[in-house]
């Protein structure tokens, strides 16, 4: 009882806050045409509410806008930056410690005088805390436009329909293409990966030289998609069954944690190193 008080003032918080800033900072929507759009070159892409297969799939969308010539900087956590550090499609990186306490402080002037046509979250949900964000990244960098999906509190220049969880993320990136005026495109992952990390990988993997080796990440950036600790071990019970398997358990360090100190299968190793591809301590 006490906990679903709580929350409902939480949300009469969030909801007064959206409220003050929407009519502070964004009073009102800008109408865009078609010949406006055309004129649009910078693109910055939020990416704080993004996990790794979405990000994953993001620089797809980055690689379209690319060879359309458009000019794309990514702000995003530590987390994900391994993801673009060696990418030659990204024209600029921008690292945060923490999505919920964003302030124009944080960002050399140089960074914030960047005048950008477009300011896009990819993964923005129909919730008060999304909105609020989008809002104060709206504040901080002053785009032309804010491009947002299922426009629940009338904030975006540029609303976008979308089907939601129901539909594969992918089509939400395809939506985004088609509102901006690119028709013609193939969303096509592409991940640099920096060749330390390449070479961390087969030092690590020699130790299991000639075996079958199946990787499995066991944690998802939504909690409810987690495996639990039995399903992780019934998986590779079921597999040593069948075939002669080393099962290697990649993920982010922190996820990776909670399995530090459970008795596990003996074909099962947990990544070591200090990324999300190769091993964590």
């Amino acid at each position: 009882m006490l906990k679903d008080l709580n929350w409902q003032r939480i949300e009469r918080t969030r909801a007064l806050k959206l409220f003050i800033q929407r009519h502070r900072y964004k009073a009102r929507r800008t109408i865009v045409s078609k010949d406006e759009l055309k004129k649009c070159r910078k693109i910055l892409i939020f990416m704080g509410n993004s996990g790794f297969g979405d990000a994953i799939i993001v620089t797809g969308v980055i690689k379209v806008l690319k060879d359309k010539g458009f000019e794309v900087t990514v702000l995003l956590e530590q987390r994900l930056a391994i993801l673009f550090e060696a990418s030659k499609l990204v024209d600029r990186i921008l690292v945060i410690e923490n999505k919920k306490n964003l302030s124009a402080e944080l960002f050399d002037e140089t960074v914030r005088d960047v005048q950008y046509d477009l300011l896009i979250d990819f993964c923005q949900g129909p919730y008060l805390i999304d909105n609020l964000i989008c809002l104060n990244l709206y504040k901080i960098f002053k785009p032309k436009y804010l491009v947002g999906f299922n426009d629940v509190f009338n904030i975006f220049d540029i609303p976008i329909k979308h089907g939601g969880d129901k539909t594969h993320f992918s089509k939400r990136l395809g939506a985004f293409l088609t509102a901006i005026g690119i028709s013609d495109y193939k969303i096509k992952y592409t991940v640099e990966i920096p060749s330390k990390y390449r070479e961390e990988t087969e030092a690590f993997l020699e130790q299991f030289k000639g075996e079958k080796i199946i990787c499995l990440n066991p944690f998802a950036s939504a909690k409810n998609r987690d495996f639990s600790l039995d399903q992780i071990i019934g998986i590779a019970k079921h597999l040593s069954e069948k075939v002669n398997v080393r099962i290697i358990l990649i993920g982010e360090p922190y996820q990776l944690r909670r399995l530090k100190n459970k008795t596990l299968p003996g074909n099962m190793v947990i990544n070591t190193l200090n990324n999300f591809f190769v091993p964590h301590v």
